[in-house]
């Protein structure tokens, strides 16, 4: 899993629902057009980030905000996107010098 997904719908009396999904290696057609946030938390970007009007396009800002209503989540796709990253396992080159 690499993406973290949310879109809002306004409902006839005014009020908004928030869904969220996480999506694996690819970002589908749909999720990119109906999808006002998307997060990459393999490169760690900020792919969509969109409500009535543009939002700041800052990851770590906006992941923030999440964390606070998905912690579990984010914690998730945080951990399995460390353990997908080849860099975090190869030893550093100062590890190898002696």
């Amino acid at each position: 899993m690499r993406y973290f997904v949310v879109t809002y719908i306004q409902k006839a009396d005014g009020k908004w629902d928030e869904s969220v999904q996480i999506a694996g290696k690819t970002l589908t057609n749909k999720l990119n057009v109906s999808a006002n946030v998307i997060l990459d938390f393999k490169e760690k970007v900020v792919v969509k980030a969109r409500l009535e009007q543009a939002l700041v396009r800052d990851f770590d800002l906006i992941r923030d905000y999440f964390y606070k209503i998905y912690p579990k989540v984010i914690d998730q796709l945080e951990k399995e996107n460390k353990k997908e990253d080849p860099a975090s396992t190869e030893p550093s080159s100062a590890d190898n010098e002696s």
